[in-house]
This record gives structure tokens, C-alpha cells and sequence, in this order.
């Protein structure tokens, strides 16, 4: 009776190991949020810049993400440079330093900017319109990206 117990322990406990590996290679390429950086990484390219004030878990940041995941088209076009500001104090600070600069009171994520165009929240509906903003800009002669020193 004891053989067999030992046997279906091990076998169950097989069978949990084997399902967390699955689980976790289903998920290895499945990122959903944007990577958090800091003012100190801002840079100037060929390409615009682009802004996200976005929070940790907030869904409508994270359709945001995948929305431009699914366009790897138009990421020739722009660097992307992403702040988390629920708990990340610095940017929590350089929101604020934004949004004194922009004369704009910025209180929700996801904060889009680009150029000078700029986008208060996300949904499917203005998904053109960001990648059309992100194609313009792009092609503006006139560029002027409005956060770069702000840094």
C-alpha cells in the first residue's frame, strides 16, 4: 500500500512540474507591458521619439502595448520610450515636470505623446489615429519633439 501511494505522489508531482513548464513556455513571448525606463535614456535618432506614461497593470496600457506590437510596420518610424508611474517615483516626477511644461494635467495612463501631438487614454477606436499621428510626424519636416528637454 505504501509503494503504490509513493508511486501516485511522484506521478501527480510529475505531472504539476509538467504543467508549469507549460504554462511558462506558452507565456515566454506573450510580454504584454511596455519596459520601464527613466528620463536618462531619452535619445535623439533619425526616427521621432515617442512618449507612454503608463501603469503597471493597467489594461488599457497593456491593449496599447499589443496595439503596437501587432504594427511592427510603422516601429520604423519611431523610438519608443516608456514610463511606468504607479509606482516608479521618477517618473511619477517627470509626468509632473511634463505635464507642467505642457501646461496640461495629466491624470490618466496610458499618456501618449508624439511630436506634438498628444493622447489621453487608449482604446481600439483611436488606434489609426496614433498611427497615423506616428507616420506624420515622421514625415514632418517640422518635427519638434516636445519632451526631449525636459530631461
Amino acid at each position: 500500500m505504501k509503494k503504490k501511494t509513493i508511486i501516485q505522489m511522484i506521478i501527480i508531482i510529475v505531472l504539476l512540474i509538467a504543467i508549469l513548464f507549460i504554462a511558462i513556455y506558452l507565456n515566454k513571448d506573450n510580454n504584454s507591458t511596455f519596459t520601464n525606463m527613466h528620463r536618462n535614456n531619452i535619445k535623439k535618432t533619425d526616427r521621432i521619439n515617442m512618449y507612454v506614461f503608463y501603469g503597471l497593470t493597467c489594461p488599457h496600457c497593456e491593449d496599447l502595448y499589443k496595439m503596437l506590437k501587432e504594427n511592427k510596420n510603422y516601429e520604423k518610424y519611431y523610438d519608443l520610450y516608456s514610463f511606468e508611474v504607479w509606482y516608479d517615483k521618477d517618473n511619477q516626477k517627470f509626468m509632473d515636470d511634463v505635464s507642467k511644461k505642457l501646461d496640461k494635467n495629466i491624470s490618466g495612463v496610458p499618456y501618449i505623446i508624439i511630436g506634438d501631438k498628444t493622447f489621453s487614454g487608449y482604446s481600439k477606436t483611436n488606434s489609426k489615429t496614433i498611427l497615423n499621428t506616428i507616420k506624420e510626424q515622421y514625415k514632418n519636416k517640422n518635427y519638434k519633439d516636445i519632451i526631449y528637454n525636459i530631461k
